[in-house]
Parts: structure tokens; C-alpha cells; sequence
């Protein structure tokens, strides 16, 4: 099952300007180890994770990546808005003012979800549920919704109308009916525990893709310093800005194919839970973190702040870099490009270099 080829999935981006691309280094083996590699379909986009596996444990790792896409069904199950009787859905049609018996995934992405909206004073929102679902109406329609609709669906969100209660695992509607999205965390959620299913079955040599998500477990036994992964952009791909990832995460949001133009204005598929509309700046973030699950939440953080105020919330972040690219013409590349103050150091010097101890260089960890 062994297999060697650099693994390239566009990820939803600035178009044109940003993705990732996996680089596999081996021909499927090291000496004793097996590099494993699977792909499926979930969540609305290709997951594929590859695992170094001993020689002598190919079973057991193959039964282990089985685990690792059961629990990513698992997460779908609980935090799809398109599943009608997935578990958010059933919160959604809950009682107000009545408490909900909650998984301990969905306390666990409610409660991350609310600490960041606390940090970001409401960029990164779940309860905008209205206004994904009004914006999506929009796009059918090619039509801006009217303002009364609009002022209709901002007056149910608020993350101020839910109550989480971890000690008794309960979640409740404390304002009136809402709609809830966790399109901002989920895929980001569901790439980490599918780490962790490997992890718990003894296999730490792990990369898992989520589209734009990239979460990566220990480095591969032929390479160290980490899983190399390159990020796109209009250079041509010999050129590609690498880095190693090790025990972290690197995540992107933006809007590379989806979006909405109307009257002339490029409206995006991420909606702003301030206006109630897609953002209209032409924005890509790329966030590095401990886990997917805060690169994920914070690379949609950053878009809906903006390129200024989004970076400046990221700088003051233990162990989380970014980098914001947004549209600008007239500038190289037709985009303008702004990084935190650690996100260079994480990259290698250019594929292009020939100074070999250059290429020695090291990620830190995080």
C-alpha cells in the first residue's frame, strides 16, 4: 500500500494564490517501515492521511486508518448542518431554556468555539447559522438578501444566547430559536481526533488532509525534522516556500472558487456574523498552530477581521504564526502579502537554493 508521489488537493483559497502540497519522500518504505496512504470522501472534501507503519504492523496500522475514517464519520455525524438528524440539528430543534444532553465532542467544539469568539469579540461565530443558510440562499438566487431578511436572521445569532455546561455535558438555548454552523472548526475538530485514533493505536508517524486543514503527528522515520509540506502560490511550482510540520497544524480559509458576484462586487461563501453578508475583501490566510483545531477556526478569524486587524490578533497568540494574503492590483503578483513576525522562520530557504547547509535548517517545535 506503500506510495510515492507528492499529494497536491487545491485547498479553498484566494484563487490562485495559495495551496498546499504534501511531500512524500519515500517510495512507500524506509528499512523496516511501510508508508501507508487512504483517501475519502467526508465532510464535503477529501480527507486522505498517510501513516508510517513498522514492516511487520501493516494490519494493524491498515485496521488503525479504518478507525481514524470511522471517527471522522463520527464527527459528521455530530457537527453536519446538512444531516437533518445529525446531533447539532437535534440541538437546533431543541426546547429553549431546556437543557440538551450533549456529546463530548460537541461540548468540546462549543466550548472552543466560544472561548474564540470571547477572544476575537465576535468574529468567529457558530451561532450564524441564519445567516449561512440566508447567504446560501443568495447564491442560488444571485440575489443580495432583502434587509429585512437580513436584520431578520443577525437578530439570532449571538453566542450569548447558548449556556455550555461541561460538568453535566448540557447545552442551552437560553434566547430564541437559532441555527447553528461549525463549518468554521469542524473539518479542523475531525482531522485532530483522526490523528489521535492512530496515535492511540501506537501509530505517531501521521499526516492527515483535510482539504485546506493539514494536521501532522511525529516526523517520518526518514526525515526528522518533520512531513515537508509546500504552499503555492503564482511562483512556478520548482519554487514552491516549504517547511517541515511536526506535532502541529497549518490551515487556510478563503475564497478560491467560492464566492458571489453581484452588481459587480465579489461577494465571499465566508459570511461576516457583523453584516450578515460574504465578506467583500478578497482575503487568504494561512495560520500555524498546535492543532487543527485552532488553525482552522483561526485562519476563518482572520479572514472575517481583515488582513490588518486579523494578523494583529494572531501576534499575540503563544505558538501561532499567519500569513494574509488580499487582492491588491498594481502590487507583484496582483495580491499583497503580510505575515506575523515569526511565520518566516518557519520556512525553509527556496527549493531553488544550492547551498546545502541551508537545506539543513530545522523547524522549531512548537
Amino acid at each position: 500500500m506503500g506510495h510515492h508521489r507528492i499529494f497536491r488537493k487545491p485547498a479553498t483559497y484566494l484563487a490562485g494564490f495559495l495551496s498546499f502540497a504534501i511531500c512524500a519522500t519515500s517510495l512507500g518504505g524506509s528499512g523496516d517501515w511501510r508508508l501507508l496512504r487512504q483517501e475519502e470522501p467526508h465532510m464535503g472534501t477529501l480527507f486522505t492521511i498517510y501513516v508510517w507503519s513498522p514492516s511487520d504492523q501493516v494490519s494493524e496500522a491498515e485496521k488503525a486508518l479504518k478507525d481514524a475514517f470511522n471517527r471522522v464519520q463520527e464527527i459528521n455525524r455530530v457537527a453536519s448542518d446538512y444531516l437533518p438528524d445529525s446531533e447539532i440539528n437535534q440541538l437546533v430543534k431543541h426546547p429553549v431554556n431546556t437543557p440538551f444532553p450533549a456529546s463530548a465532542d460537541l461540548i468540546a467544539l462549543f466550548s472552543a468555539s466560544q472561548r474564540l469568539h470571547g477572544e476575537s469579540k465576535g468574529a468567529f461565530d457558530i451561532t450564524c447559522g441564519s445567516l449561512v443558510r440566508l447567504w446560501r440562499q443568495s447564491k442560488r438566487t444571485k440575489r443580495l438578501p432583502t434587509e429585512e431578511a437580513r436584520q431578520r436572521a443577525l437578530a439570532r445569532v449571538g453566542m450569548d444566547q447558548l449556556s455550555i455546561d461541561k460538568a453535566n455535558s448540557t447545552i442551552t438555548k437560553t434566547g430564541g430559536p437559532m441555527l447553528l454552523d461549525l463549518g468554521g472548526i469542524g473539518k479542523g475538530y475531525a482531522a485532530d481526533q483522526a490523528l489521535q485514533t492512530l496515535v492511540d493505536a501506537g501509530f505517531t508517524r501521521v499526516l492527515v488532509a483535510a482539504s485546506g486543514d493539514i494536521r501532522a503527528g511525529d516526523a517520518p522515520p526518514d526525515e526528522p525534522r518533520g512531513w515537508k509540506v509546500a504552499v503555492q502560490t503564482r511562483r512556478k511550482d520548482g519554487d514552491l516556500p516549504q517547511l517541515y510540520l511536526l506535532n502541529a497544524a497549518l490551515s487556510t480559509s478563503g475564497d478560491a472558487r467560492q464566492f458571489l458576484e453581484i452588481d459587480g462586487v465579489r461577494f465571499s461563501h465566508i459570511v461576516s456574523p457583523f453584516t450578515g453578508l460574504g465578506l467583500t475583501e478578497q482575503i487568504a490566510a494561512t495560520v500555524y498552530a498546535p492543532t487543527s483545531t485552532e488553525a482552522d477556526s483561526l485562519a476563518t478569524t482572520v479572514c472575517i477581521l481583515g488582513q490588518k486587524e486579523g494578523l494583529n490578533f494572531i501576534e499575540n497568540r503563544r505558538g501561532v504564526e499567519a500569513r494574509a494574503a488580499t487582492a491588491r492590483p498594481g502590487s507583484p503578483e496582483g495580491v499583497f502579502i503580510e505575515k506575523t513576525s515569526g511565520f518566516p522562520e518557519l520556512f525553509l530557504p527556496s527549493p531553488l537554493s544550492t547551498d546545502a547547509e541551508k537545506r539543513k535548517e530545522t523547524l522549531p517545535s512548537p
